[in-house]
């Protein structure tokens, strides 16, 4: 790797000889990727430092316009088309209008705090908090979900007219049981608090056991049990269903990538699979034993135009924006053809038409002269669809957003067929239908299933291992001999093109559930479409993920969204180190900000070197973020939003780098030196508009309500750490934050408790730690302060409750004659017998005065 000036990589070679390169402007902001194949991304910015227009290695163009408090108010698409935004006085998003025109508009309370959302067909949802800014009540049109909660701030029920969700945890905050309308997932944990079982509503159960590194190395299930080995990178190289010959076993090559599986029987090899890669890492050909080999050609941009193979041939075509605008795979398939589109909305795809509402929403599909209509609801979800032969479908959800039956109706609105689905968090535990339960387990902390059990009363339990391709979607199931019972094969956009098999799973791209009525794909939050490649519905997110708020992915050979929400590399390498919890806790609705959107895909910059960064420091701000999120999650979902991050809170330093940096030689952030000091130093999560408020934010000249200006705030804080007293430097933080009324306005809201949380997370980890805060004293050097005390942690505890309350309890008001004593005690011990016997005895040395360093001399004290 090379490095540049301000400590950020500038170029890396990657094991294969590929080459990545990244420019950056005069102000450190990286304003050029270079790929591997020599493909660039480039960024220009304003004169505040705000990127104002991002180009694609073919030349599209996305543009950013802000307003005077640099707040985003418009981007423009490749197309010249425009997205608004506009805000209140407060700095709230009170509306935006998308690039079809749809607007949509925004309440607030008196605290900022999201409270409405109507859409142009007057539609609404409203929300409802108590006290502590908790969502109680969310009413979307007549659907009306109320939450409840325990003493410990966690989620305990999640209600509406179609369903019960209610949660029970164990002493350390862990999911134990979930059960929706009476049908329970419990869940046990280890000492290391992996989950070792799952026992599903229909009696199903499943044993992990895990290795040192916590990978999984062992599933049993129905009466089964998968092996999983690993090789020394952490990959897995071989799976085996233990007491037979069926094994899965897996290359890679130096760059984490996979290259080939193989599957194996007693009859010998009944699959196999090779992948080849562009110096970028996109795929370039996949080998497939069953569907033959393909060759995939892709453009400047990165997506695939071209898929060719013995007697097979796919071929796309893309607008600037990265619509497709051509689609061609092999059959008579009547979405085979030119795309047509009214702004961003599909119109129609070869023969097959598509109609609108003013939300943007399909309602409408005419596909060989056959009907289906759908209906929605306020929130977005689909509802109900009628099918070309009259019949209905009903689709309920339940309070946390998740589909949980599908009712068939005939003509006359009698119930023919129910389908009940049971959650795992954000992963499908099991589908119900009739007597029958079909259960899926997945590898801890991915979208990749790993079996399918059939459960048919009366019979033995029918059991497939799952083969997922290179993103996790399944490509086979094997039965216990080995033999491939189902074989999965698309066209790129996932619509499928193989024949029946033997045994049939309706799980397709990671997080997608085929519905055979519609032939679309639920999505968790959305249903896709594979004849088009879209979706029915916008993202809720907007545009932060992504520049259309209709379109799957980039490349599907290369990016998931299992949600619905946002695309994300699949996890193809080594196994996570911590079960990662329901992926239910990744989504957020819109409404609460707008930030700029993600910059179209280009190549990913690399981490540095990694380093470790003590709990409660600016360094582990991503680590607390998480910390928060997995807490509070069930309070953020109910507020529509997906996690905590830069959008609501931003970490504070208590005691600022320009005073713990000062002297430093450099500025912030333009070393590994300034970037170090930075990292380890104390910070917490504060609510965004309070941290924006605060004299130490910026350079304010004027003096604050605390008598601070922004300079004579930071010499403060600076006298106080070189006096060795990092308390009174915090107290004087947060003295500044009783006086700012963005502050006093999250009292009682789930951001502000999120920040009461965290900072006394930050005292409690520096106290522990034993260590103290290390500043610079000039080029090159350093000192630390002492570390916090007992009475410090104390005392930090209470400021921060003095501020929100404004109240300062007598009984531990500081007295520095109570200080000096508590000290002096401590330090200074009662003489004990053998120290007077001693001293008789001649036994100490002569008195210290503080000038000998003799180990023998008595102290003067």
């Amino acid at each position: 790797m090379k490095w540049d000036g301000f400590g950020e990589i500038a170029e890396q070679i990657e094991p294969d000889g590929s080459v990545w390169r990244w420019n950056r402007t005069t102000e450190g902001s990286s304003d050029e990727t270079v790929d591997a194949r020599g493909l660039s991304v480039r960024t220009e910015y304003s004169q505040f430092d705000l990127p104002t227009a991002e180009i694609g290695p073919d030349g599209d163009r996305l543009s950013y316009s802000y307003d005077t408090e640099l707040r985003l108010v418009s981007v423009t698409n490749e197309h010249g088309l425009s997205w608004h935004y506009e805000y209140d006085p407060a700095g709230n998003l009170i509306s935006e209008t998308d690039f079809n025109g749809r607007t949509t508009h925004y309440g607030y309370d008196a605290a900022g705090q999201l409270m409405l959302r109507a859409n142009g067909l007057g539609q609404t949802v409203a929300i409802e908090r108590d006290a502590l800014g908790r969502v109680v009540s969310r009413r979307a049109g007549d659907d009306v979900a109320t939450f409840t909660y325990d003493a410990a701030d966690r989620m305990t029920s999640a209600r509406n007219a179609h369903s019960e969700v209610t949660i029970a945890y164990d002493a350390l905050g862990r999911i134990v049981a979930e059960s929706l309308n009476g049908r329970a997932v419990l869940s046990e944990y280890d000492a290391a608090g992996r989950r070792v079982s799952r026992r599903t509503p229909s009696g199903a159960e499943s044993f992990f056991a895990y290795d040192a590194a916590n990978r999984p190395v062992a599933l049993r299930t129905a009466g089964r049990t998968l092996r999983f080995e690993y090789d020394p990178s952490g990959r897995e190289v071989l799976r085996r269903l233990e007491g037979t010959p069926v094994e899965l076993r897996q290359g890679w090559d130096a760059s984490d990538r996979l290259t080939s599986q193989t599957v194996s029987s007693g009859r010998g090899v009944v699959q196999h699979r090779e992948y080849g890669y562009l110096r970028d890492g996109l795929v370039s050909s996949i080998s497939d034993l069953i569907s033959g080999p393909r060759s995939l050609r892709v453009d400047r941009a990165g997506r695939v135009v071209d898929v060719q193979g013995q007697g097979w041939r796919e071929s796309y075509g893309y607008n600037l924006a990265g619509a497709i605008t051509q689609a061609g795979w092999p059959g008579a398939d009547p979405a085979v053809g030119p795309r047509h589109y009214q702004g961003t909305l599909v119109t129609g795809a070869g023969s097959t038409s598509y109609l609108h509402d003013t939300e943007g929403r399909t309602i409408a599909r005419r596909k060989l002269g056959r009907d289906w209509s759908y209906q929605w609801n306020s929130d977005d979800r689909l509802t109900g669809v009628v099918t070309p032969e009259g019949e209905r479908w009903l689709y309920h959800y339940d309070a946390l957003g998740r589909r949980i039956a599908k009712q068939h109706l005939d003509l006359h609105g009698r119930i023919l067929e129910q389908i009940d689905f049971v959650w795992d968090g954000s992963n499908l535990a099991e589908e119900l239908r009739g007597g029958t339960a079909v259960v899926w387990d997945w590898e801890p902390g991915t979208e990749r299933p790993i079996t399918q059990i059939e459960r048919i009363p009366g019979q033995d339990a029918r059991f497939h291992a799952i083969v997922t391709d290179l993103v996790g979607s399944p490509s086979e199931l094997l039965d216990e001999a080995g033999n491939v019972a189902w074989h999965l094969h698309t066209s790129l956009w996932g619509k499928v093109l193989s024949p029946p098999g033997q045994a049939y799973t309706p799980l397709r791209f990671p997080g997608q559930y085929h519905d055979p009525e519609t032939g679309l794909h639920y999505n968790f939050k959305r249903y896709y479409d594979p004849d088009t490649g879209r979706y029915l519905s916008h993202d809720p997110l907007g545009l932060e993920p992504a520049s259309d708020s209709l379109a799957y992915v980039g490349n599907p050979t290369d990016m998931i969204d299992p949600l619905g929400l946002v695309a994300t590399k699949p996890q193809t390498g080594p196994c996570p180190k911590a079960i990662a919890k329901a992926a239910a806790k990744k989504k957020r609705s819109p409404g609460n900000r707008v930030t700029k959107p993600t910059p179209t895909p280009g190549p990913k910059k690399p981490r540095r070197p990694p380093q470790s960064y003590a709990d409660g420091t600016h360094g582990a701000k991503k680590r607390e973020q998480n910390r928060l999120t997995g807490k509070y999650d069930n309070e953020l979902k109910a507020d529509g939003r997906e996690k905590v991050s830069g959008q609501s809170h931003e970490s504070e330093h208590p005691i600022p780098y320009e005073a713990i940096g000062r002297g430093s030689g450099g500025a912030r952030g333009s070393s590994h030196a300034q970037k170090d000091i930075e990292n380890h130093a104390w910070a917490y999560q504060e609510a965004k508009p309070a941290h924006a408020s605060h004299q130490g934010t910026g350079n304010k000249g004027t003096e604050g309500g605390s008598g601070f200006t922004g300079k004579s705030y930071r010499d403060a804080e600076r006298n106080a750490i070189e006096a060795g007293d990092p308390n009174t430097a915090i107290q004087l933080n947060q003295l500044d934050y009783a006086f700012q009324k963005p502050f006093k306005d999250t009292n009682n809201t789930l951001d502000g408790k999120i920040a009461d949380d965290s900072y006394h997370k930050m005292i409690d980890d520096a106290h522990a730690s034993g260590k103290g805060l290390t500043y610079s004293t000039g080029p090159g050097t350093t000192a630390t302060t002492p570390p916090l005390s007992d009475l410090d942690r104390r005392e930090l505890h209470l400021t921060r409750d003095a501020v929100r309350d404004g109240e300062w309890p007598d009984q531990v008001k500081r007295s520095y004659d109570d200080d000096l004593k508590d000290i002096h005690d401590a330090t200074y011990k009662t003489p004990t017998k053998e120290d007077w016997d001693k001293l008789d005895a001649g036994g100490f040395g002569p008195l210290d005065t503080g000038k000998k360093k003799d180990p023998n001399a008595m102290d003067t004290d």
